[in-house]
Formats: C-alpha cells, structure tokens, sequence
C-alpha cells in the first residue's frame, strides 16, 4: 500500500502545474460535474438563511416587547414623550455627526468645497 501511495506521489509530482490544473478543475467544465457541488453549497446557504432569519426574528420580538413597555401611553404618557423624544434627537445627533464626518474628508481639489 505504502508502495502505490509513493508512486502516485511521484506521478504527482513529476507532473507541471497546468496538468494539474487541468485534472482538478477540468471536470468542471462538464455541467452533471457541478450539480454535487452546487447542491452542497445550497445546503450550507439555506442554513445559514434560516439561522439569520431566526435570528432576526427573535430580535423583533425583543424589541415589540420592549417598545410594548416603553411606549405604554395609557400609563406612562411621559415616558412615552421623553422615548420618543430621545429616540428624535439620536436620530438628529447621528445625522449631524455623520454629515460633518463626510464634509471633513471631501478633498480640496473638488471644486465648491472650502
């Protein structure tokens, strides 16, 4: 067995790259070649999209009972202003700084800028 295994190493490597290259990668070119394939990579994207779907799902859920909470105006009208009116000025703060984050790195050489 050790004997077949050295052979086959030899062969190997006695062989140039583009032969090679042309034993791996050309059974892809015939399509009945790439079906394996394509079905494995599906497989592994459609767990992923249901991990990012769970995910996402568990999160809203966390974030209607949250809102459930806060935004309670039967009991709380206050606070359900002041969230509100947090929630705005995150918004307006963010935007301002982001805004002059962008006018900071416009370069001199465009014509307009100061």
């Amino acid at each position: 067995m050790a004997k077949k295994q050295r052979l086959v190493a030899e062969e190997t490597a006695s062989r140039n790259p583009e032969e090679i290259y042309t034993i791996v990668f050309g059974s892809f070119r015939n399509p009945a070649m790439l079906v394996p394939l394509i079905s494995v990579f599906l497989s592994g994207l459609w767990i992923w999209v249901y991990v990012v779907v769970r995910l996402n799902l568990l999160t809203a859920y966390k974030v209607a009972l949250m809102l459930k909470w806060s935004l309670d105006v039967e009991r709380h009208p206050v606070r359900s202003i002041g969230v509100v009116t947090a929630a705005v000025c995150s918004a307006i703060y963010f935007c301002v700084l982001f805004m002059t984050r962008l006018v900071v790195h416009i370069p001199e050489s465009v014509p307009g800028s100061a």
